[in-house]
């Protein structure tokens, strides 16, 4: 669990059942070469940022159980390379 790099670029964030709180942070689009973000299993609250649609490289998305809200950005289409989400356990509608 954590971060994984590949030489400067951080490619993978995993950090399900951490704990965390807060919103997710619109900054996590700057990390451009991230292929999985796995925060499943936290308390982060608030909207699904749509600048997530940044992150071209992205194929796997795990925000499960947690307490978000709102809707699902349509940008989140624009991301060809995910194969894997998942978004149970929040309060999207």
């Amino acid at each position: 669990e954590g971060l994984r790099c590949e030489g400067d670029d951080v490619v993978e964030i995993v950090l399900d059942m951490n704990r965390l709180q807060g919103t997710l942070p619109t900054e996590i689009a700057s990390f451009t070469s991230l292929k999985i973000l796995r925060m499943g299993s936290n308390s982060i609250s608030g909207t699904l940022p749509s600048e997530l649609s940044k992150l071209a490289k992205l194929s796997t998305l795990h925000l499960g159980s947690n307490v978000m809200v709102g809707t699902l950005p349509s940008e989140l289409g624009q991301l060809s390379l995910l194969t894997t989400l998942y978004l149970y356990g929040n309060k999207f509608t």
